[in-house]
This record gives C-alpha cells, sequence and structure tokens, in this order.
C-alpha cells in the first residue's frame, strides 16, 4: 500500500458525504462514501484521492478509490476502502478538497460498547436532522440502520443527498467524530414491490441502494459485522431483494461459526414480532426463529411498523424469559409514528411495552449483561431493558 507523508492537495469537493459504512470486519474493510452531484464522469475515479491514518500518526496511507454512477441517475457514488485499521484508535481521513474527518474503531478486546440502533429514517428533513443530532449526543460507536433510509423506493435519487447531508451534518459525537454506519434494506429501498416473503424480486430491485452500499458478496444485502471474536451483528434481507428461506442455510451457517462469540445480535426490518400496525411476519417465525434459539442470539433488532416496541424474550412463539430472546423495535427513528390499537397489542401476549412515538435505542454492552434505552427526540427515557448474557 502505498505511504504518504503529506497529504496531497487535489481539485474537488465532496458534496454529500462522508458516510462511513461497515459491512465486515471495520479492520480488514471501512468504506468510506460520497455521492458527487454532477457526476464528474470524466474525472473518475481518479479526481479524487483519500489518505488515512491512526489520529496524530506521522504517516498516511493512501485508499483504494472506486465510483459507480447512483443507478441511472445523474451522481456519481464514490467508495474508498481503508484497509488494516488498528481497532481501538481514532482514525482521520482527508478526501482531497473535501477537510479531514475521524471515526472511532472498535476496541481490540472484549470492552464495553454503546451502540445506536432503529430504522425508518427520512420522511421529512427536519425530525431526520433531530433525530440523527440525538443519536451523535448519545456518543455511540456506530449506528445499526434496520431499513427505509431515505425512503427512495428506488426511484428518487436525490434524496439521498439530503440523507447523506443530515448525516454528516448532525450525526456528530460530542468530540465531533463521524458516526459509522451498519444497514439493512427495507421495503422502501425496493420499488412497489413490498414485503415479499417467498418471491422477493431480486437485487435489481434496489438499485440505489446497491449502488451506495457494497457488501462482500456483491449485490447480497445478509452480510455480517464481526469485531474480532467478541460482537458480532448479523444483517438479512426480511423479504425485499431475496426471500426468506433461501437465507436459512447461509444464516445457520453465519450463527454456528460464531457459536462462541459472546455478543450476537440480528438486525432486519420486517418485524416478527410486532404490536399489531401492520401483519406479523409469520414466515420470520418460521424460518428464522428457530435458527435465532437454537445458536442463542442476543437480540433481535426489527422495524418497519413506525411505533416503538419491545417483545418479552420468546421461545417457540411464548414468553419465555429465561431462555427466551427479545424482540426490539419496531421502526419509528424520525417517519411519523402509527397510532396503536390496544385491542391488537392486547392479542400479543409477547409484547411487553409498546407507543406510538419516535425513538432510538441505545444498546450498552456491560460486564454481566446489555441494556437497551430507548430515547427520543430530547433525550427522554421513554423505555430501559436490561439482560444478562447467555451465551
Amino acid at each position: 500500500m502505498l505511504m504518504l507523508a503529506v497529504m496531497p492537495t487535489l481539485a474537488g469537493a465532496v458534496d454529500h458525504g462522508p458516510l462511513v459504512h461497515w459491512s465486515e470486519d471495520p479492520a480488514k474493510s471501512t468504506h468510506i462514501i460520497w455521492i458527487d452531484k454532477d457526476g464528474r464522469a470524466n474525472e473518475k475515479p481518479k479526481g479524487y484521492e483519500v489518505a488515512y491514518r491512526p489520529k496524530g500518526g506521522e504517516v498516511w496511507q493512501k485508499a483504494e478509490i472506486s465510483s459507480n454512477p447512483l443507478a441511472a441517475s445523474r451522481h456519481e457514488v464514490f467508495h474508498a476502502k481503508l484497509k488494516g485499521l488498528p481497532n481501538g484508535r481514532d482514525i482521520e481521513f482527508r478526501i482531497s478538497g473535501g477537510g479531514s474527518h475521524t471515526f472511532r474503531m472498535p476496541p481490540a478486546k472484549p470492552s464495553p460498547i454503546r451502540f445506536a440502533t432503529g430504522g425508518d429514517v427520512y420522511h421529512t428533513r427536519a425530525p431526520m436532522d433531530r433525530m440523527n443530532k440525538r443519536c451523535g449526543l448519545e456518543d455511540p460507536l456506530f449506528a445499526l440502520i434496520g431499513g427505509d433510509l431515505a425512503y427512495t423506493d428506488d426511484a428518487k435519487p436525490d434524496r439521498w443527498l439530503d440523507y447523506f447531508d443530515s448525516w454528516v451534518e448532525n450525526a456528530r459525537t460530542p468530540d465531533g467524530r463521524l458516526v459509522p454506519k451498519i444497514v439493512a434494506i427495507g421495503n422502501h429501498e425496493i420499488g412497489p414491490q413490498g414485503y415479499r416473503p417467498t418471491d422477493a424480486p431480486g437485487p435489481d430491485s434496489a438499485r440505489e441502494f446497491f449502488s451506495i452500499f457494497h457488501f462482500p458478496d456483491g449485490r447480497d444485502a445478509a452480510h455480517v459485522v464481526d469485531f474480532g471474536d467478541w460482537f458480532s451483528v448479523v444483517m438479512l434481507d426480511s423479504g425485499y431483494s431475496r426471500s426468506i428461506r433461501p437465507q436459512n442455510e447461509w444464516l445457520e451457517n453465519t450463527l454456528k461459526r460464531r457459536a462462541k462469540v459472546p455478543h450476537l445480535f440480528v438486525c432486519y426490518h420486517q418485524p416478527a414480532y410486532g404490536a399489531g400496525t401492520k401483519r406479523d411476519a409469520t414466515d420470520i417465525q418460521r424460518e428464522w426463529s428457530p435458527l435465532f434459539e437454537r445458536y442463542r442470539v442476543t437480540a433481535v433488532f426489527e422495524n418497519d411498523h413506525h411505533i416503538f416496541t419491545r417483545s418479552h424474550p420468546i421461545l417457540k412463539g411464548k414468553v419465555d424469559e429465561t431462555n427466551g430472546i427479545p424482540y426490539l423495535g419496531a421502526g419509528a427513528w424520525s417517519v411519523k409514528a402509527r397510532p396503536l390499537d390496544p385491542a391488537e397489542v392486547a392479542k400479543r401476549p409477547w409484547i411487553a411495552n409498546a407507543k406510538s412515538i419516535n425513538h432510538l435505542y441505545i444498546v450498552e454492552t456491560l460486564d454481566k449483561g446489555f441494556r437497551a434505552t430507548a430515547k427520543g427526540f430530547d433525550g427522554e427515557i421513554i423505555d430501559s431493558y436490561q439482560r444478562d448474557w447467555r451465551r
């Protein structure tokens, strides 16, 4: 890899971004993503250079840069791939003409961390800005966004520009760091097909999403992010560009290989165990929940229903406080919250708490367990749940 003593100065400003995206072990590969509003097709990818180093280090490394169109729009998406990053350090990077930014790498060894999670983000700009700001103020290591990011329906690419701008401007930690993202696909990342658990239309239905976010297996949103051998987040495509059952083999192999990982979380969009604002994903209950139970997943994060929910721990469809798995959701980051029907909630004995309110979860890993605290725009506590580790 080319080493640079001094960061070069080149023409070319970053129009929208940058985002920090994790789709595998961040130490092996971290992506920096930005969008050029005018395309600059004649410059790609030579119009930019990205250099990075541990903050305070003396030697800059040069990143690999690639670019591709944002689906069929006039915009160009740029990706800088950062490799070999040291865990437990703040990383500084510079995009030529675009200023300097930092983000934090996960700890090298099992350590307490905190992360934000939620989904269903961009209906209108002002609420998105407010919750993104709340996210940054909570000082998370990363944010786990469970789908329905920009609500483009694969047909309104300009909405991604606001989505990027809002995150970079607002989701800043108190010391100014960028908050890296781990993302899932939702129904508003694809066209009008919606939730199709048995006959999903394939990745061509999510051209914008897959042109922005790169995954280890290409256009496959099922992936896993590992922090060494002690923390993993498994991301699934809950019936949008891939059907549910065909992911079973990959999911079981992924969970089996992490049988000794102390902290193992799962995230996707369509809830298996909701509170009645929309139908529950019985295909997920049937296909994936038994695998979550077999491999003792710590917790599952769900989205889509535009409400706050927290389930009791569930085993085989019933409440089991000792051996069950809690499902935390359900997708009301900054979209308009849906009203709850008390009669529908009453039909679902697995619901421990549900409210029609915008929220994000702040999840903290502790010595003896984890704590998930739901917070509103202004940091007010909506709900708090704590559980001992089971793995």
